[in-house]
């Protein structure tokens, strides 16, 4: 299902668990509690724990995302096998997703260009490229480059390179590059004042702080963000802090890890 414009607020939706089981109960709770304030879904990215999720969990989280909401839905593909991915992407056009999201996992611009190639080889769905604060892609021009490459429709920076992102919002205020740019941490996004939109963690549990920032991106909102920043430990082990304040919020029913070092019996 193409969408003709992604922009606006993209939520990386945390995974509930309970007691060793996806929680589809919570997460249903998580999703009617935000709905007004997102214009999208990534589930399974970085704050989901998608990097430990088996192809099952990822496929029924996936599913359940995409069954309980009208708004596009984008899951984060975060595995580092190539046959894992392409099995993913195959199961993401069963699932009839928007599309998938997809990271920077190679060391090189030139290495990270050649794996996109491979994957709009292999899918016709849009596609967001999550550039990562481990492998970032350092040069504008590689941007270029995928920008022709016309399912990679947007991209999530997390490199926390402003002098790039802003860049890159010049060539995209010129009309000289396509993909929509979305700032994917919250400490820079006053810094990103312009930008298609956000992919961060903090709209799981501030969602109108967030919604508030991107339409009025004021000095004095701002202050309450990095407050949150702060406070959500989102400078660390951010997904862990976000599923207690979730629990004690009563959102969710528990801060349960996705694969906890200790199972005890009941």
């Amino acid at each position: 299902m193409k969408i003709n414009n992604i922009e606006g607020l993209y939520v990386p939706l945390i995974t509930p668990f309970y007691k060793g089981d996806f929680d589809k109960e919570s997460l249903l709770k998580l999703i009617k509690s935000i709905d007004p304030f997102v214009s999208g879904y990534i589930p399974c990215l970085s704050s989901g724990e998608g990097h430990k999720l088996t192809f099952d969990q990822w496929s029924e989280i996936s599913s359940f995302v995409r069954e309980n909401t009208n708004k596009p839905v984008f899951s984060g593909i975060l595995n580092q096998k190539e046959e894992q991915v392409f099995k993913m992407l195959d199961k993401a056009t069963k699932l009839q997703l928007n599309g998938v999201v997809i990271p920077t996992i190679f060391k090189t611009d030139q290495e990270n260009f050649n794996f996109l190639k491979k994957v709009v080889s292999q899918y016709s769905g849009d596609i967001i490229l999550y550039n990562t604060e481990d492998y970032p892609l350092k040069h504008v021009e590689v941007f270029q480059e995928i920008d022709d490459l016309k399912q990679v429709v947007a991209v999530k920076d997390s490199s926390m390179n402003m002098n790039l992102f802003k860049n890159l919002q010049k060539l995209k205020s010129s009309n000289k590059l396509n993909m929509n740019l979305f700032q994917g941490m919250e400490h820079l996004l006053l810094e990103s004042k312009g930008c298609n939109g956000y992919i961060i963690s903090l709209l799981n549990t501030e969602p109108l702080l967030c919604k508030s920032m991107f339409e009025n991106q004021t000095t004095d909102i701002n202050r309450k963000v990095i407050e949150q920043f702060w406070l959500q430990n989102l400078g660390a082990s951010w997904y862990i802090t976000i599923k207690a304040i979730l629990y004690q919020r009563g959102v969710i029913k528990s801060a349960e890890q996705i694969n906890p070092e200790i199972h005890p019996k009941d």
